[in-house]
């Protein structure tokens, strides 16, 4: 199955965007400002609606129109210690949401501890570089929720790309 699909929404859930502004912890009480590829965990209503808005009221952007959206980050920059990228790519860490590599895109992690609220015009401003396919995004919303929840013991199956519907 497709990794990325295109899509004609301004912003959908599983939408990746280019340098976009996150807030991360350094030490105790430390934040850095740091720009990087962000995805969108808002719902796709939610998406439509503070789009529909920000074009009836250009204003309406001060008063709070923020969309939810993680930073990630390419696989291979994350931790390679005692078998971590196994971990992670099977889904093993609730932290991190695999994104398979495809076509021109490379792998990716989603780091869903630093999930932010971001301003629906930056987004508007920023380029899409990728969208994830339904499928995916299903897959992400999946992982998303074992995280908030930590309810490991019962996340919903999906197949591996590499993989077919049986598993095998």
């Amino acid at each position: 199955m497709p990794v990325y699909t295109d899509r004609s929404e301004p912003i959908s859930q599983g939408d990746l965007f280019r340098a976009i502004p996150f807030t991360v912890p350094r030490g105790d009480y430390e934040r850095t400002l740091v720009q990087a590829t962000g995805i969108v965990l808002s719902r796709d209503c939610d998406c439509d609606d503070a789009v529909k808005t920000l074009g009836e009221d250009p204003e309406a952007e001060a008063g709070g129109l923020l969309l939810s959206m993680a930073p990630i980050l390419l696989f291979s920059t994350v931790s390679t210690t005692d078998g971590f990228h196994g971990h992670v790519r099977s889904g093993r860490v609730m932290r991190h949401f695999y994104i398979e590599p495809e076509d021109d895109q490379e792998a990716f992690v989603t780091d869903f501890q630093l999930v932010q609220p971001v301003p629906v015009g930056l987004i508007l401003g920023s380029d899409r570089v990728g969208s994830l396919s339904d499928d995916w995004r299903g897959r992400m919303v999946d992982h998303y929720w074992n995280h908030m929840t930590r309810d490991e013991g019962t996340p919903r199956q999906h197949p591996t790309p590499k993989e077919g519907a049986d598993g095998a």
